[in-house]
């Protein structure tokens, strides 16, 4: 039973509710001194806050995530149903269930605002951090594979609809041997009796980044896990059935997420400077964003220089592209749409240079900042690698293209130069990328026939060094990304062998 309580400050009191006896958190929240030693984490100007509070004296900490809708939508939802208290709800709910949650501590409520507390797992890394440590360790790989399959199932079992299950929802934590992983967000949930078909495989498709890249035996044990199928032969189905929610999902969700990146939102800062206007993603700060743009006019001596130049900033290498601010109202400007198509990308977990900064003036230039990390062309990387490095470039090569053509993103004329490598990257499995997003189109649908020009694009001018048994190994991987059938791989690889 949660212990009330109210805050005692002399303007709009918090009313508090807390599972156990915290005593130096109840003396915090009681005298309202909390936000003293709280740091912002993350911030949704519109909607919610969440803070990081280390207690004084023992130093535990805790979060305090508070929701304050400002649109009328929002506040007349808050009447009769406050989301801090919801939330609160449905995480014990979830630990009732069986579903392993992070701590749970209380919540609070002021008018149509709320808050919700939590506490922290000790060691606990991000879901992907700790798949980055495990995946190459044969043991550690299954052990981590095979105590995700059950958090999978808990969460069938207890029928938990996620509307917004991902990897940044889930905290892993190694225990000598066990792997434990803990739901972390409760905001997009509802508890059912029994998930359908459809909701199952809505979860699964949380997984989406983790499953393109397992053998299908592995895929197998998830699909079970979820009651999808049960012989091998139905992964491919399955899984495409997977890769098309997922594609669905991300393309109406496209709309809000433009809008966010054209303004200020928690997926980008807007900043007003005497020189323009910055909107930043989090890759970089104001700090640096300035450095770069001060580097760039020094060098920068009439329009024709000004047009994409190199810059280097404290150890960091950035590509300034700048456009001439024309078009006005009416239509989207050049550096808006570079933007937006870059960032859509990149949201779409397709590797490429990524869109970090977008600078406008005064005097109408307007400035895109591009990441340049150090690359080297794939194709001269894979004349002088060994064999097993050369598979490892072929692997990565196949799921970016499989990427692409999932999520229906095609380029009529794939050239050599499109592709890069992250320099000293042969270790990890994202490391080829594209340079540029130029020629690229977001598609309704790409025919078999689009699919086979960019691929034969892609391997014929491919150098000696590659053999042909190569490119049957990267059509291989191609098909298990986009789990095309065996049956129409094979009509691909005949295509692909007619003359022209």
């Amino acid at each position: 039973m949660a212990k009330e309580f109210t805050s005692t400050d002399k303007g709009d009191r918090i009313k508090w509710y807390l599972d156990e006896d915290h005593s130096a958190l109840k003396s915090l929240l009681q005298n309202d001194e909390w936000r003293q030693h709280a740091e912002i984490v993350k911030q949704q100007i519109k909607r919610r806050t969440t803070f990081r509070v280390t207690l004084p004296g023992n130093h535990e900490t805790i979060y305090i995530k508070h929701d304050h809708p400002r649109s009328l939508r929002h506040r007349l939802k808050s009447v009769w149903r406050l989301k801090g208290k919801h939330e609160y709800e449905i995480a014990h709910a979830l630990q009732t269930r069986g579903v392993t949650t992070v701590p749970v501590i209380g919540w609070g409520k002021r008018g149509t605002e709320s808050f919700f507390i939590t506490g922290v797992v000790p060691e606990a890394l991000d879901f992907w951090e700790m798949w980055q440590r495990c995946r190459d360790d044969q043991n550690r790989r299954r052990r981590f594979l095979e105590e995700l399959t059950k958090f999978v199932t808990s969460m069938t079992n207890a029928g938990v609809h996620h509307l917004d299950f991902h990897f940044g929802n889930i905290l892993a934590r190694i225990d000598e041997t066990p792997v434990w992983f803990y739901l972390l967000d409760f905001s997009n949930i509802a508890m059912l009796h029994r998930l359908t078909t459809f909701q199952r495989k809505q979860l699964l498709a949380g997984l989406y980044n983790l499953l393109e890249g397992l053998s299908p035996t592995e895929q197998l044990s998830f699909f079970r896990a979820a009651d999808l199928c049960e012989a091998m032969d139905e992964v491919d189905p399955v899984g495409k059935e997977i890769v098309s929610l997922v594609v669905k999902h991300s393309y109406l969700r496209w709309s809000g997420r433009r809008r966010k990146l054209v303004s200020p939102s928690s997926m980008c800062e807007r900043h007003n400077t005497s020189q323009g206007k910055w909107l930043l993603r989090s890759k970089i700060n104001l700090e640096t964003a300035t450095a770069v743009l001060g580097e760039y006019n020094k060098g920068a001596s009439n329009k024709e220089q000004q047009a994409e130049r190199l810059i280097h900033v404290e150890s960091q290498s950035f590509i300034i592209k700048v456009f001439n601010g024309s078009k006005r109202n009416t239509e989207q400007s050049g550096d808006e749409k570079f933007w937006l198509k870059k960032n859509r990308l990149s949201l779409y977990g397709i590797q490429i240079l990524e869109a970090v900064a977008w600078f406008r003036a005064g005097d109408d230039r307007r400035i895109i900042v591009i990441e340049s990390p150090d690359i080297v062309p794939l194709y001269e990387q894979l004349e002088q690698v060994e064999q097993t490095q050369k598979r490892t470039l072929l692997y990565s090569l196949a799921k970016l293209i499989a990427r692409l053509h999932n999520f229906m993103v095609w380029q009529e004329n794939m050239r050599p130069d499109m592709f890069e490598v992250l320099a000293g990257s042969l270790e990890n499995e994202s490391h080829v990328i594209l340079r540029e997003s130029k020629g690229l189109k977001f598609e309704i649908f790409i025919s078999r026939q689009k699919v086979t020009d960019d691929l034969f694009q892609i391997l014929s001018p491919m150098p000696d060094a590659v053999s042909e048994i190569d490119k049957y190994r990267f059509v291989s991987y191609y098909r298990k990304a986009t789990f095309t059938t065996k049956v129409e791989c094979r009509q691909l690889t005949t295509f692909l062998k007619q003359p022209g």
